[in-house]
């Protein structure tokens, strides 16, 4: 309405495909978001990455996420989540 262009570089929001490709960059150096540290970021993204792929079928198939994703639900604590969630 008033014409105003943000620069999408520094928006807080960025499109679908953008969102996809800054996190399979972020995550194809692996093994983690933070290199070889495990953090609470990886909970986060990890999760939302399996739930993409898994339940909303709405993240594509790129083999970084794929492997990153892989590695978490690898994870011991994460397997006891799937195993909660189950029921």
């Amino acid at each position: 309405m008033m014409k105003f262009e943000l620069d999408p570089i520094t928006a807080g929001w960025a499109s679908f495909d953008r969102v996809i490709d800054v996190l399979d960059a972020a995550v194809r150096p692996g093994p983690w978001l933070l290199g070889q540290k495990f953090s609470a970021a990886d909970v986060m993204i990890g999760c939302d990455l399996w739930y993409g792929i898994n339940l909303m079928k709405i993240v594509p198939d790129r083999p970084a996420i794929q492997a990153y994703v892989q590695r978490c639900t690898e994870r011991p604590a994460f397997q006891r989540a799937l195993k909660i969630d189950a029921g």
